[in-house]
């Protein structure tokens, strides 16, 4: 690890370390190259494609943070592309975007909408798979806006919600597995043959991440992103990364390596330190100024933008600006 970036993470705390990480993941996952694998291993549409075809598909589609919208009669629609309900609480999904479905697509193109979900706590106080099926209904329902006597409902296209869940509170029976959830159609009497596209809309994969490895690939593969190991995800993908790809790699290395070391720290003083952690915790919050100014300078000299540093620190890019050099 390079001694500024050790420096960086030895003037922060562990909770500022976490989201700052968790930032760096998302910027990992918004890259296509990095997408690319996944759908290939987890997507059917996609099994039988190169890489390259996979990513040829995302080419002209922006990835997208925008609202889990309620569609009603009432919207409100911004420059910034989000669209929600002025009835209810925007939730942004984590990643949200299109891609060409290529076994549909002929004279026209048809998309499969995907939405990507980060999830490090596993038993937030609900049922994941349930949060994950109102995702997905709202994506379909977004698709056709407000309906009207015209409504076209043959235009709905297919949704994908692709959850890659960490361990924190996950059994151990249920680490390091996959499951999916989908509609599919059973004759209750006689045979019926309908097009499959018609009905399988919803598709939910759900990816459970264990504390052991696993040979399997999606998993290993996740197991090497989140561990920022580039030679383990070269394995999986042989596309040529960008410079500011591996510097990201860099970065996500020193903070898991640092998040690594404090939980160990963490643990051990679990019993007294309790107290003394309120403490300590006070006086950092008396700091906080000081020590962002020292977080933003030090990733500053290490040759970052101001638009980068404000992604990694979730701040505006007029807050990094104040206190940079």
């Amino acid at each position: 690890m390079r001694s500024e970036t050790e420096q960086l993470i030895a003037s922060i705390s562990t909770e500022e370390a976490e989201k700052m990480y968790d930032n760096l993941v998302k910027q990992m996952f918004r890259n296509k190259e990095i997408m690319a694998p996944i759908l290939k291993m987890v997507v059917p549409e996609y099994k039988d494609c190169s890489l390259e075809e996979i990513i040829a598909c995302m080419d002209d589609i922006a990835f997208e943070e925008i609202p889990v919208s309620d569609i009603k009669s009432m919207q409100i629609k911004g420059e910034d592309t989000e669209l929600s309900s002025i009835e209810e609480k925007v939730i942004r999904y984590d990643l949200h975007f299109k891609a060409r479905n290529l076994k549909l697509s002929t004279n026209i193109s048809i998309y499969l909408h995907f939405d990507v979900e980060l999830q490090n706590d596993y038993r937030p106080g609900y049922p994941i798979p349930k949060r994950s099926i109102y995702y997905a209904a709202r994506e379909i329902s977004e698709q056709l806006g407000i309906l009207t006597e015209i409504t076209d409902y043959s235009s709905v296209e297919k949704v994908y919600c692709i959850w890659i869940c960490n361990n924190k509170k996950m059994p151990k029976k249920l680490q390091n597995t996959v499951s999916e959830y989908y509609i599919a159609k059973r004759d209750l009497i006689g045979h019926v043959e309908e097009p499959k596209e018609d009905y399988d809309l919803i598709d939910i994969i759900m990816i459970r991440r264990g504390n052991e490895s696993s040979d399997e690939q999606i998993l290993d593969y996740l197991n090497n992103l989140m561990k920022a190991d580039l030679s383990g995800i070269r394995t999986y993908s042989n596309i040529e990364w960008p410079e500011e790809l591996e510097k990201e790699g860099d970065y996500m290395l020193g903070f898991a390596d640092s998040l690594l070391r404090q939980a160990r720290a963490e643990s051990e003083a679990q019993g007294e330190a309790r107290g003394e952690a309120r403490g300590e915790a006070r006086g950092k919050a008396e700091g906080k100024t000081e020590e962002m100014q020292a977080n933003i300078r030090s990733m500053q000299k290490n040759g970052l933008s101001a638009e980068t540093i404000a992604q990694y620190l979730n701040k505006s890019i007029d807050v990094v600006r104040s206190f940079m050099l």
